[in-house]
């Protein structure tokens, strides 16, 4: 029998309120997150009378919420216990460039969020792939699309990969083997497509990217001042050959403000090139 019309107004208004705080957790009319707004809907759903409140106790389901919570603890102490930091070097160990960091977040965020689920493989080494490629002068960006789309394919392989595996695999009575033995050959395909499509839209960058177009501002900065000191010291040793040539006395006094006024001009020049640098950092970032 379907729901009288009172109820499924109350229920859609309890569910949308949900997904305002779900999707929008800095609602500025109720700024409470995710986790209070879901609670907010649960205790609206009783009390609009969408659910008795037995109801509501027994749709809740104990046994995934303690392997969820259990996941969770494992996941904290092994981030402790440096076992990600492990994996992070993984990345990095005898890398042959671009290409080949590609696809070793592939294979390791697939294979470590099929343990550790997506959301704790995602938050960690999401951090030690942004050190690396600024150490190797390449675009984030690239890696950080291969960590979240291999993350995903990833945890479908186990139970704790993700809640929704959690529910389908005590709903079914599946055991993790069975679990494990029946996703395997289609995670393992959907890593392989997975890597070929990114290699395919990004491997031309990676292969031909020298690093100079995505350095840091600061490091460009520091460049264009070296180059300027070089070009003040070259010019301020001509200038100094040139007052030693000369045997006028009133000359060497002309040397100090001759240095003032080089080293004025290179601090113009360098002053220049940071706001260039930053202006064109801005531009990108809008």
């Amino acid at each position: 029998a379907l729901a009288s019309l009172r109820v499924v107004i109350l229920g859609s208004f309890a569910f949308l309120v949900f997904w305002v705080l779900a999707v929008f957790p800095s609602f500025k009319l109720l700024p409470i997150g995710r986790t209070a707004g879901a609670l907010l809907a649960s205790v609206l759903t009783v009390i609009f009378g969408v659910l008795s409140p037995s109801e509501a106790y027994g749709s809740i389901d104990l046994s995934i919420l303690g392997l969820l919570f259990g996941t969770m603890l494992v996941s904290v102490y092994l981030q402790k216990a440096d076992l990600f930091k492990y994996l992070g070097h993984l990345l990095s160990w005898k890398s042959r460039g671009g290409m080949d960091l590609l696809c070793r977040v592939c294979l390791l965020s697939a294979v470590s969020s099929a343990f550790f689920t997506n959301d704790t493989c995602c938050v960690i080494l999401t951090g030690f792939i942004l050190k690396i490629c600024s150490q190797k002068n390449l675009h984030p960006k690239p890696f950080l699309i291969a960590l979240a789309t291999s993350a995903n394919i990833g945890s479908a392989a186990t139970p704790i990969g993700n809640p929704q595996n959690l529910v389908v695999a005590i709903k079914s009575h599946v055991s993790f083997g069975s679990f494990l033995i029946g996703l395997l050959p289609s995670v393992f395909l959907g890593v392989f497509l997975n890597t070929c499509l990114l290699l395919l839209a990004f491997g031309k960058r990676l292969s031909s990217s020298g690093g100079a177009n995505v350095r840091d501002p600061m490091m460009r900065v520091q460049s264009n001042l070296n180059s300027d000191q070089n070009e003040v010291s070259s010019t301020v040793v001509g200038i100094d050959d040139q007052l030693n040539k000369r045997e006028d006395p009133p000359t060497s006094i002309l040397n100090l403000p001759i240095r003032r006024s080089v080293s004025r001009l290179s601090s113009e020049r360098f002053d220049a090139t940071l706001e260039s640098c930053l202006g064109l950092e801005k531009g990108k970032k809008h």
